[in-house]
Protein backbone atom coordinates (compact mmCIF):
# COMPACT_ATOMS: atom_id res chain seq x y z
CA UNK A 1 0.00 0.00 0.00
CA UNK A 2 1.09 3.36 -0.71
CA UNK A 3 0.10 6.78 -1.54
CA UNK A 4 2.67 9.15 -3.86
CA UNK A 5 2.45 12.53 -3.03
CA UNK A 6 3.76 16.01 -4.25
CA UNK A 7 2.68 19.73 -3.71
CA UNK A 8 3.04 22.75 -5.78
CA UNK A 9 4.49 25.56 -3.06
CA UNK A 10 4.33 29.45 -4.19
CA UNK A 11 7.39 31.51 -2.37
CA UNK A 12 9.95 33.29 -3.03
CA UNK A 13 11.74 30.93 -5.39
CA UNK A 14 8.75 29.29 -6.57
CA UNK A 15 9.92 26.23 -6.53
CA UNK A 16 8.24 22.20 -5.94
CA UNK A 17 9.03 20.13 -2.87
CA UNK A 18 8.34 16.89 -1.68
CA UNK A 19 6.62 16.38 1.85
CA UNK A 20 7.61 13.87 4.14
CA UNK A 21 5.51 10.25 3.68
CA UNK A 22 4.04 8.91 6.69
CA UNK A 23 3.67 4.69 7.57
CA UNK A 24 3.79 3.40 4.09
CA UNK A 25 3.11 6.05 2.04
CA UNK A 26 6.26 5.88 -0.49
CA UNK A 27 6.80 9.34 -1.68
CA UNK A 28 8.04 9.73 -5.64
CA UNK A 29 7.82 12.44 -8.19
CA UNK A 30 4.34 13.69 -9.80
CA UNK A 31 3.47 15.85 -12.33
CA UNK A 32 1.25 18.69 -10.79
CA UNK A 33 -1.20 19.48 -13.17
CA UNK A 34 -2.04 23.14 -14.16
CA UNK A 35 -5.69 23.03 -13.15
CA UNK A 36 -8.36 20.30 -12.06
CA UNK A 37 -9.89 20.40 -15.68
CA UNK A 38 -5.74 19.80 -16.99
CA UNK A 39 -6.25 16.18 -15.27
CA UNK A 40 -5.33 14.24 -18.10
CA UNK A 41 -4.87 10.45 -18.12
CA UNK A 42 -4.78 7.79 -20.96
CA UNK A 43 -8.03 6.57 -22.54
CA UNK A 44 -10.11 4.37 -20.85
CA UNK A 45 -7.89 5.03 -17.68
CA UNK A 46 -10.84 6.75 -15.92
CA UNK A 47 -13.88 4.77 -14.89
CA UNK A 48 -14.87 6.89 -12.15
CA UNK A 49 -14.66 10.30 -11.02
CA UNK A 50 -15.95 12.56 -8.14
CA UNK A 51 -15.12 15.53 -6.29
CA UNK A 52 -16.25 17.65 -3.16
CA UNK A 53 -16.86 20.95 -3.18
CA UNK A 54 -15.12 22.34 0.20
CA UNK A 55 -16.65 25.27 2.06
CA UNK A 56 -15.50 27.10 5.16
CA UNK A 57 -17.64 27.60 8.50
CA UNK A 58 -19.01 30.76 6.59
CA UNK A 59 -20.64 28.74 4.04
CA UNK A 60 -17.99 30.05 1.44
CA UNK A 61 -16.12 27.73 -1.00
CA UNK A 62 -12.88 27.73 -0.49
CA UNK A 63 -11.98 25.36 -2.89
CA UNK A 64 -12.10 21.67 -4.70
CA UNK A 65 -10.99 18.17 -4.79
CA UNK A 66 -11.38 16.04 -7.64
CA UNK A 67 -10.84 12.07 -7.18
CA UNK A 68 -10.39 9.97 -10.69
CA UNK A 69 -10.41 6.17 -10.20
CA UNK A 70 -7.83 4.59 -12.32
CA UNK A 71 -8.26 1.30 -13.88
CA UNK A 72 -5.08 -0.20 -11.61
CA UNK A 73 -7.25 0.11 -8.76
CA UNK A 74 -5.56 3.40 -7.57
CA UNK A 75 -7.17 6.78 -6.69
CA UNK A 76 -5.87 9.87 -8.10
CA UNK A 77 -6.67 12.85 -6.05
CA UNK A 78 -5.97 16.88 -6.34
CA UNK A 79 -7.24 19.18 -4.19
CA UNK A 80 -7.02 23.56 -4.54
CA UNK A 81 -8.12 25.82 -1.97
CA UNK A 82 -7.81 29.57 -1.50
CA UNK A 83 -8.68 31.82 1.29
CA UNK A 84 -7.46 29.31 3.92
CA UNK A 85 -5.29 29.68 6.45
CA UNK A 86 -1.42 29.51 6.00
CA UNK A 87 0.54 26.39 7.72
CA UNK A 88 -0.05 22.63 7.86
CA UNK A 89 -3.84 21.23 7.68
CA UNK A 90 -4.55 17.35 8.90
CA UNK A 91 -6.57 16.28 5.48
CA UNK A 92 -8.89 13.08 5.40
CA UNK A 93 -11.74 11.50 4.29
CA UNK A 94 -14.61 11.25 6.56
CA UNK A 95 -17.36 8.65 6.96
CA UNK A 96 -20.58 10.22 6.24
CA UNK A 97 -21.09 12.46 2.90
CA UNK A 98 -23.05 15.71 5.69
CA UNK A 99 -21.12 18.64 6.23
CA UNK A 100 -23.65 20.85 8.54
CA UNK A 101 -22.42 23.45 10.61
CA UNK A 102 -23.12 23.95 14.27
CA UNK A 103 -25.18 26.87 13.18
CA UNK A 104 -28.13 27.02 10.53
CA UNK A 105 -27.23 27.15 6.39
CA UNK A 106 -25.23 24.83 5.62
CA UNK A 107 -23.97 24.28 2.37
CA UNK A 108 -24.67 20.67 1.62
CA UNK A 109 -28.07 21.11 4.18
CA UNK A 110 -29.94 24.85 3.95
CA UNK A 111 -31.79 25.87 7.06
CA UNK A 112 -30.77 22.68 9.18
CA UNK A 113 -31.69 24.11 12.44
CA UNK A 114 -28.58 24.59 15.07
CA UNK A 115 -27.63 21.82 17.02
CA UNK A 116 -26.17 23.88 20.14
CA UNK A 117 -22.88 22.90 21.26
CA UNK A 118 -22.10 20.71 18.41
CA UNK A 119 -19.50 21.50 16.08
CA UNK A 120 -18.89 22.47 12.64
CA UNK A 121 -18.79 19.49 10.58
CA UNK A 122 -19.05 16.89 13.08
CA UNK A 123 -21.89 15.31 10.90
CA UNK A 124 -18.80 13.95 8.62
CA UNK A 125 -18.14 11.55 11.04
CA UNK A 126 -14.87 9.88 11.95
CA UNK A 127 -12.48 8.85 9.44
CA UNK A 128 -13.28 6.76 6.38
CA UNK A 129 -11.75 3.58 7.35
CA UNK A 130 -12.26 0.00 5.44
CA UNK A 131 -9.97 -1.62 8.17
CA UNK A 132 -8.67 -4.26 5.19
CA UNK A 133 -5.07 -3.15 5.45
CA UNK A 134 -4.69 -3.92 9.35
CA UNK A 135 -4.84 -7.61 8.39
CA UNK A 136 -6.19 -7.86 11.66
CA UNK A 137 -4.10 -6.21 13.82
CA UNK A 138 -5.83 -4.15 16.14
CA UNK A 139 -3.51 -1.83 17.47
CA UNK A 140 -3.41 -0.57 13.58
CA UNK A 141 -6.72 0.55 13.67
CA UNK A 142 -5.20 4.19 14.75
CA UNK A 143 -4.80 7.54 12.83
CA UNK A 144 -2.11 6.83 10.23
CA UNK A 145 -3.69 3.67 9.37
CA UNK A 146 -6.96 4.80 8.63
CA UNK A 147 -8.27 4.32 4.86
CA UNK A 148 -9.12 7.93 4.15
CA UNK A 149 -6.32 9.40 5.94
CA UNK A 150 -4.40 11.62 3.41
CA UNK A 151 -0.97 13.65 3.34
CA UNK A 152 -0.79 16.85 5.17
CA UNK A 153 -2.04 20.09 3.26
CA UNK A 154 0.09 22.89 2.60
CA UNK A 155 -1.25 26.36 2.53
CA UNK A 156 1.23 28.93 1.18
CA UNK A 157 1.43 32.90 3.13
CA UNK A 158 -1.52 34.07 0.22
CA UNK A 159 -3.57 31.10 1.37
CA UNK A 160 -3.89 28.99 -1.43
CA UNK A 161 -2.78 25.36 -2.20
CA UNK A 162 -2.63 22.74 -4.61
CA UNK A 163 -1.76 19.36 -4.30
CA UNK A 164 -2.01 15.98 -6.34
CA UNK A 165 -1.38 12.72 -5.09
CA UNK A 166 -2.07 8.78 -5.73
CA UNK A 167 -3.77 6.35 -3.05
CA UNK A 168 -4.24 3.11 -3.37
CA UNK A 169 -5.62 2.91 0.30
CA UNK A 170 -9.70 2.25 -1.00
CA UNK A 171 -11.28 2.44 -4.34
CA UNK A 172 -13.72 4.96 -5.60
CA UNK A 173 -16.78 3.10 -5.08
CA UNK A 174 -16.07 2.34 -2.01
CA UNK A 175 -16.70 5.87 -0.83
CA UNK A 176 -20.29 5.67 -1.87
CA UNK A 177 -21.50 3.20 0.99
CA UNK A 178 -25.20 3.73 2.33
CA UNK A 179 -23.94 7.14 3.81
CA UNK A 180 -21.51 8.42 1.58
CA UNK A 181 -18.52 10.29 2.15
CA UNK A 182 -16.94 13.65 2.63
CA UNK A 183 -13.42 15.40 2.68
CA UNK A 184 -12.32 17.32 5.28
CA UNK A 185 -9.55 20.14 6.25
CA UNK A 186 -8.65 20.58 9.63
CA UNK A 187 -7.56 23.61 11.51
CA UNK A 188 -4.14 22.20 12.70
CA UNK A 189 -0.96 20.22 11.58
CA UNK A 190 -1.82 16.19 11.83
CA UNK A 191 0.76 14.24 13.33
CA UNK A 192 -0.85 10.98 12.68
CA UNK A 193 -0.52 9.72 16.05
CA UNK A 194 3.11 9.32 15.30
CA UNK A 195 5.20 11.46 17.55
CA UNK A 196 7.78 11.06 20.01
CA UNK A 197 6.59 9.48 23.08
CA UNK A 198 8.15 12.12 25.01
CA UNK A 199 5.48 14.64 23.67
CA UNK A 200 2.95 12.67 25.88
CA UNK A 201 5.14 12.70 29.22
CA UNK A 202 5.49 16.38 28.85
CA UNK A 203 1.90 17.47 29.14
CA UNK A 204 0.65 14.13 31.18
CA UNK A 205 3.31 12.84 33.89
CA UNK A 206 4.06 8.96 33.03
CA UNK A 207 2.54 8.87 29.46
CA UNK A 208 4.50 7.39 26.90
CA UNK A 209 1.76 6.38 24.28
CA UNK A 210 -1.04 8.36 22.19
CA UNK A 211 -4.32 9.23 24.04
CA UNK A 212 -7.42 8.21 22.48
CA UNK A 213 -7.59 11.75 20.95
CA UNK A 214 -4.56 11.25 18.86
CA UNK A 215 -5.03 8.05 18.29
CA UNK A 216 -8.84 9.05 16.33
CA UNK A 217 -7.62 11.96 14.23
CA UNK A 218 -3.85 12.55 14.64
CA UNK A 219 -4.40 16.08 16.99
CA UNK A 220 -5.47 18.28 13.93
CA UNK A 221 -7.94 20.14 15.55
CA UNK A 222 -11.43 21.47 14.50
CA UNK A 223 -12.82 20.74 11.02
CA UNK A 224 -12.64 24.33 9.25
CA UNK A 225 -13.85 22.86 5.81
CA UNK A 226 -15.88 19.99 4.14
CA UNK A 227 -17.34 18.95 0.78
CA UNK A 228 -19.68 16.12 0.39
CA UNK A 229 -18.13 13.84 -1.96
CA UNK A 230 -20.51 13.80 -5.15
CA UNK A 231 -20.11 11.14 -8.40
CA UNK A 232 -19.58 13.31 -11.86
CA UNK A 233 -17.74 10.58 -14.12
CA UNK A 234 -19.18 6.54 -14.24
CA UNK A 235 -18.47 4.66 -16.59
Amino acid sequence: MGADVQQSVSGQNNHTVDRRCFHRWICAASTIAGSLAALAFPAGAATLGAEARLHNNNEQQVGIARLIQLSDGSVVMQVRVHDMPRGFHGFHVHAVGECVRGTPGSPEAPGVPAVPGTPDFASAGGHFDLATHIHGDPEKHTHGYHSGDLPILQVNDDGTANAIFTTDHFELADLFDTDGSAIVIHAAADNYANIPASRYAATTPGATTPDATTLLAGDSGARIACGVVKKFIER
